[in-house]
């Protein structure tokens, strides 16, 4: 494969995961209080739905499953947020987790390691996921 071929399919990934966790953000925001439940087939389903031309990218160079498996990823992520959260500034801020406490859990758990290509693509879209998930000014959980 070309530098040129490698570069479309990496971008089409980022695209696709930047989709996902905007969509997991509408679910989130959409609940009275709690966060949405991440299950991936699901978050595919509806991406392939209101982005088809960005999935049909995912469907053509083969990433439908590297894509379900970080949409997985993330969905743990949100979990494990809870374990490095301060319990008292867990309460003190309504059950809301903020977009740094996603970052802190990410390096606390060591996903460099454990999980490097799904690190690495999550730090590859901070720069576009922060202010949406910033705006929101926490995941509800």
């Amino acid at each position: 494969m070309n530098d040129i071929g490698f570069a479309d399919h990496e971008e089409t990934l980022e695209f696709a995961m930047i989709a996902a966790v905007n969509l997991i953000a509408d679910m989130d925001e959409s609940l009275p209080d709690g966060s949405a439940t991440v299950v991936p087939e699901h978050i595919l389903q509806a991406l392939d739905k209101s982005a088809p031309l960005l999935m049909s990218e995912v469907t053509q160079y083969g990433l439908w499953g590297e894509l379900l498996s970080h949409i997985g990823d993330y969905g743990l992520l949100r979990q494990l947020v809870a374990d490095w959260v301060d319990l008292e500034g867990f309460l003190d801020c309504g059950r809301r987790v903020f977009f740094e406490d996603l970052l802190y859990a990410l390096e606390a758990e060591n996903w460099k390691t454990s999980r490097p290509t799904f690190h690495a693509l999550f730090l590859s879209i901070v720069p576009v996921i922060r202010p949406r998930l910033e705006a929101m000014y926490a995941i509800p959980w």
